[in-house]
């Protein structure tokens, strides 16, 4: 019997060495490379912060040794053709990872705990686990092929960027640092950024989202919501709002009598019977073709740019204030007969039209009152 506890014991005690050995690695012994690409990549074509390549193998000895990689805070691996970064997780005062556009399958960065940015887009990706990263801040791993995430964990992070995946339910209530949600292009039913008030730019279009509810978010400057299932949009509270985008979807009302930082308004494809910026004096650029409209309530100080609203059932259109406009799209209305405009003849050299399938359309600078 005390044979057997003896074994026991040494088993225990080599048990306990080995793991310790395996925890702390000799700082001199080289880190263990599965991907020659990568091998290849950490030798001769890492890039630093500055776009430098980042000589790694300090003593030139051909290897990198976990005291080389410790040294390490930044690493550019973006279109290096690797699919396995066994390894990474000796680089453990890495702050800013960009993987990007690779081959990966997998990424394991849950030794990684120094990473602040992580770029990992446009791989190949099923699975991220991001739960050991507190510090994070930035995140983009769009373009994979995730269905979950998880980013709970990650209190500290500012930008999220996970377009195109397949991802279906997104919690981003515990990251209430968040300055800009980039999430289009998945399978989201809903979306709560109620708690996320410090919000600039929310992106989520081509999402499955019946509702989407921004009136927390007073900070918001873009919005972009193409493409849901949306039949209401409240934009009362979002004062700074400069960008909209909120075309391909149900919406029966638009009041952006709020929103007088507004500057690009997208919003065609929609079912709008009226659209008044009147109060949008900063409004350049308006998209609002495809709809229902049968007038556009402008002012004295709308100076537009780019103007689409083709597609509608406009009888007369007020542009005279408009000497800046590049583009007049006013295709398919044959409603539409007088355009009022700053001078004539009309066009000037520099303003294209396209007034096709709108046979009683013309322009007069002697406007009707």
């Amino acid at each position: 019997m005390k044979v057997l506890v003896n074994i026991l014991f040494l088993a225990s005690a080599l048990s306990v060495l080995f793991t310790s050995c395996e925890q702390d690695p000799d700082p001199n012994d080289p880190i263990k490379i599965a991907d020659k690409t990568f091998s290849n990549a950490l030798f001769n074509s890492v890039l630093d912060e500055n776009g430098d390549l980042l000589i790694i193998d300090t003593d030139g000895n051909h290897n990198i040794s976990y005291a080389e990689a410790e040294v390490v805070t930044y690493m550019n691996l973006g279109n290096q053709g690797i699919s396995d970064l066994t390894g990474i997780e000796a680089f453990i005062n890495l702050e800013y990872l960009h993987c990007f556009q690779n081959e990966l399958q997998e990424l394991d960065i849950s030794e990684n705990r120094a990473l602040v940015g992580l770029s990992c887009w446009r791989n190949s990706l099923s699975t991220l686990d991001v739960s050991s990263l507190a510090d994070l801040e930035f995140l983009d791993c769009g373009f994979n092929e995730l269905s979950v995430l998880d980013v709970s964990m990650n209190e500290a992070l500012l930008m999220l960027h996970c377009s195109r995946n397949k991802i279906t339910a997104l919690d981003v209530s515990q990251n209430l640092l968040l300055i800009g949600l980039y999430c289009s292009f998945n399978q989201l039913t809903e979306l709560d950024v109620s708690g996320n008030t410090a919000l600039i730019s929310l992106m989520c279009e081509s999402n499955q989202l019946s509702n989407l509810v921004v009136t927390t978010n007073t900070e918001l400057k873009v919005l972009a919501c193409t493409n849901c299932l949306l039949s209401s949009l409240d934009l009362s509270n979002n004062p700074d709002l400069s960008i909209l985008n909120c075309g391909e979807n149900q919406l029966l009302t638009l009041d952006l009598s709020n929103n007088r930082a507004l500057v690009n308004l997208y919003c065609s494809n929609n079912q709008l019977s009226t659209l008044n910026i009147s109060s949008n004096s900063k409004l350049v650029d308006l998209y609002c073709s495809h709809n229902q409209l049968s007038s556009i309530y402008t002012s004295s100080k709308i100076f537009l740019r780019h103007l689409y609203c083709g597609y509608n059932q406009i009888t007369s259109l007020d542009i005279s204030r408009s000497y800046d406009l590049w583009i007049l799209d006013v295709t398919e209305m044959p409603t539409l007969t007088e355009v009022c405009v700053w001078e004539m003849p009309f066009p000037p050299e520099h303003v294209l039209v396209n007034a096709g399938g709108s046979p009683n359309t013309y322009f007069t600078d002697m406007c009707s009152k």
